[in-house]
């Protein structure tokens, strides 16, 4: 699938910004991406169940890490509980919970881990219980519109250029609130097709599109791997010649040997959190639609209209769906004062089995959206998983990056930035090695995606957010 295709079909086509922007590159070394999870730990108690950590990982997919964890302390993933899903290809630290005793977890030795031990606790985290994510991000190798290099200070005024027109449209410091390319699979972009063979009781095509799908830039063992399924689908076949890394491949393909006849014991062998992500993918990738859509039709982010669904935002910055309101024309300039003060949003779609639908246009484009996608018969209560059913909600249309802070930072030697730096853009590609490089340091609620709040700034190809 090319570039085009690929931002089609989750949604990312459109930018919100008119302003001119700064192109580059993130990733150029893993150092350049960090993320903190701002969270209020649980109470402690010596007594409690639960082993309380804080892990900062290097390098390392958030599933993965807890796939280790289990290994490595002698207990079930489903035992281990945390806020929120990291970017691989970044320098990470946030908050666990592991069903294990407190040795067993300081005993665990894993490269490019540091496990800090905080107490014991009765509580377990869970998914969206942090209260924001810190963000140091340096995107490298700026360039204008034709890839012509830009300084750091020519970067910067375009940053600036950019906030000005971002909060006409979205409101003071905010920025569209896109689900970003992570979402649906960084390296190999399937999550959001896996998740849709689910949800239309496919679990055999979820399983081929998990396994089979080919990636843009896997080795050429992989490729090979991927290939030899396709061509055979055959389980016991495939796992002759898996690579090693491939842990979720593999764990689907034991099961589907063991038990050929019955897929879904294999798709039940994968981590919960990773199931219900492939679900949420389809979901995102409706929202997506919805808001590169709401901006071709020139409405606005902030300006509420007939028939939207407006939310109060909680004291973390996310949409209350619990207190949702259908815009009507007597409350219109209301709820546009709210949603400027910051204290609601505008909301679209992520449809489920219990999902408030907009009315009037709002309601028709988003009958509009989901009926292009062809996803209109989809039964979001899946009867024949009702387990992985999603309630459904509304996802605020804007977020705000609090406490942004915009700095020059250092070029450095292309040996320190590896061999992507050293070789160039490649074709189609948007950043310059003789470029300025911009630090971007902004706090986003639960669910907001750096990379996401950058498109806006840079507006490259997804690959260059790596």
């Amino acid at each position: 699938m090319n570039e085009d295709d690929h931002v089609r079909s989750i949604g990312l086509w459109k930018h919100a910004s008119s302003a001119p922007s700064i192109g580059g590159i993130l990733r150029s070394r893993t150092e350049d991406f960090r993320v903190d999870e701002i969270s209020i730990h649980p109470s402690l108690d010596p007594r409690g169940r639960f082993t309380l950590v804080r892990v900062s990982l290097k390098n390392w997919e958030t599933h993965r890490f807890i796939t280790k964890l289990a290994q490595a302390t002698g207990i079930s993933k489903q035992r281990i509980w945390f806020a929120g899903t990291k970017d691989k290809r970044a320098i990470t630290s946030q908050l666990f919970t592991v069903d294990a005793p407190v040795r067993a977890v300081e005993q665990v030795e894993l490269n490019d881990v540091d496990i800090e031990v905080i107490g014991r606790t009765h509580q377990k985290m869970s998914l969206g219980g942090h209260q924001a994510n810190r963000f140091s991000i340096v995107a490298r190798g700026c360039c204008d519109e034709q890839g012509d290099p830009i300084d750091s200070d020519e970067a910067k005024v375009r940053v600036e250029q950019t906030r000005e027109v971002l909060s006409e449209l979205c409101g003071p410091a905010a920025v569209p609130n896109w689900v970003g390319p992570q979402r649906f699979g960084a390296g190999r972009p399937v999550t959001h097709a896996v998740g849709r063979a689910l949800v239309e009781d496919d679990p055999q095509g979820a399983i081929d599109i998990y396994v089979g799908a080919e990636g843009p830039h896997e080795s050429d063992e992989v490729a090979t791997f991927r290939t030899r399924w396709r061509e055979g689908c055959d389980a016991s076949d495939a796992l002759s010649s898996i690579p090693k890394h491939l842990n979720y491949e593999r764990i689907l393909l034991e099961r589907l040997a063991q038990k050929p006849e019955d897929p879904w014991s294999a798709i039940h062998r994968l981590p919960k959190s990773l199931r219900t992500m492939m679900i949420h993918a389809v979901q995102s990738g409706i929202f997506n639609h919805w808001l590169a859509h709401r901006l071709e039709r020139g409405w606005s982010l902030v300006e509420p209209i007939v028939g939207d669904v407006v939310c109060a935002l909680d004291k973390d910055g996310r949409a209350d769906r619990s207190r949702a309101i259908i815009a009507a024309e007597h409350r219109l300039d209301w709820l546009a004062h709210q949603c400027r003060s910051g204290r609601a949003t505008i909301t679209g779609p992520l449809p489920g089995t219990d999902s408030t639908v907009a009315k009037a246009e709002p309601g028709e484009l988003e009958r509009t959206v989901v009926d292009e996608l062809g996803l209109s018969d989809l039964d979001w209560s899946m009867p024949h998983r009702p387990s992985l059913s999603p309630r459904g909600g509304r996802r605020a249309a804007t977020m705000v990056m609090n406490e942004l802070d915009v700095t020059p930072s250092p070029s450095l030697s292309d040996m320190s930035l590896g061999e992507r730096w050293s070789d160039g853009p490649a074709e189609g590609e948007r950043w310059s090695r003789e470029g300025g490089c911009l630090r971007f340091r902004f706090e986003l609620p639960p669910g907001g995606y750096a990379t996401s709040a950058l498109r806006e700034f840079m507006q490259v190809p997804t690959r260059q957010y790596g």
